[in-house]
């Protein structure tokens, strides 16, 4: 992901679900429900970083959704 391409992101987010609730995965490395979230800063990838371990069982899927032009959610 370069930085000075057209369709470079700056970064990534995560979306975890675990039985059948996704989970936005916070920089304070919490998990808070997508529909009870209220602007709480998210954990952030960058290029080249690694995503993070989970200490949480019944991960059903993880998400990585990217953000262009320095916009959140």
């Amino acid at each position: 992901m370069s930085k000075d391409s057209k369709n470079s992101f700056p970064y990534c987010i995560i979306k975890i679900l675990i039985d059948k609730t996704w989970f936005y995965y916070t920089s304070d490395k919490k998990f808070i429900d997508v529909d009870n979230y209220h602007g709480e800063e998210l954990y952030k990838l960058y290029n080249d970083d690694y995503i993070p371990y989970f200490p949480v069982n019944g991960i059903k899927k993880v998400m990585i959704e990217f953000v262009k032009d320095n916009k959140e959610i």
